[in-house]
């Protein structure tokens, strides 16, 4: 954001530009939120069901997987 700043404002007319390198820099921001968000998503996804799975696949194969991680991660 701050490079974003620093490009669109004009010395001369002292107010800030629109600027095809801005607008770069804005989606290049946004897919990298948008892939944070995906990427928080999907732990919470493992988290929730993933490691559930994976304590019923340990029972039933005869192991002691310890106590069900459903207990911990409710919403």
């Amino acid at each position: 954001m701050i490079v974003e700043i620093q490009l669109a404002w004009n010395t001369d007319r002292l107010a800030y530009q629109q600027l095809p390198a801005c607008e770069v820099l804005k989606g290049c921001i946004s897919f990298i939120t948008v892939m944070q968000l995906y990427y928080l998503y999907d732990y919470y996804d493992y988290v929730a069901n993933g490691a559930k799975k994976e304590w019923f696949v340990m029972l039933y194969k005869g192991r002691n997987p310890g106590p069900c991680p459903g207990r911990f991660f409710t919403i």
